[in-house]
């Protein structure tokens, strides 16, 4: 089984430069309203090209967020039978998309982002496609790690930390699966274990 490694972030609100904490959002409504408009409305420009796209799983939305591969970008397939190459040409219509899953979870404002590859949007991209499409309009929004103040100050400090990283161990993980925990982090969990 290919490992997974789901990262957690806080969206809090940005105003004049400082990020403060909010009330919860209605991202359930959010992500139903995302679902209804068309592609152009879910579809961002920044550096690269964002597209949003809403999967439900489980009977709960979650955000599919796409990155558009660059048409002068170097991608090919192979034949495993006889081994030749052919380069992929994008059609004007058409692109190859790196994804990640974004599941938003049911208490405060946060999300796990489970990238598909390294090149896939991470909390950056989730940040400049949320305020991109105005999904809360007159609200600018920060994605940020799901860290405490101090740590976070300790890890900046810290010459050798690119990355923090928390194992749930397999004695743990079982735990999480017993009927009685039932809430959106043992959900994620679950999920990204039996994927």
């Amino acid at each position: 089984m290919k490992e997974r490694t789901i990262g957690f972030y806080e969206i809090v609100t940005a105003v004049d430069g400082k990020a403060t904490r909010t009330r919860p959002m209605d991202w359930d409504g959010a992500l139903a309203d995302v679902s209804r408009v068309p592609v152009a409305s879910r579809t961002v420009e920044t550096d690269a090209q964002l597209v949003g796209t809403i999967a439900t799983y489980d009977m709960q939305d979650h955000l599919l967020l796409h990155r558009v591969k660059d048409g002068g970008e170097w991608m090919s397939v192979m034949n495993w039978d006889t081994g030749d190459l052919r380069e992929l040409e994008q059609s004007a219509h058409e692109g190859y998309l790196d994804t990640s899953v974004v599941c938003f979870l049911p208490f405060g404002n946060i999300v796990g982002i489970m990238q598909g590859a390294r090149s896939a949007p991470s909390q950056k991209g989730l940040q400049a496609w949320l305020n991109g499409i105005r999904l809360f309009p007159g609200t600018q929004l920060e994605v940020r790690p799901v860290v405490a103040y101090a740590e976070y100050e300790r890890l900046k400090a810290a010459s050798g930390a690119s990355s923090v990283e928390v194992k749930v161990m397999a004695n743990k993980m079982g735990a999480l699966r017993e009927g009685s925990r039932q809430g959106g982090l043992a959900r994620t969990l679950r999920t990204a274990v039996d994927a």
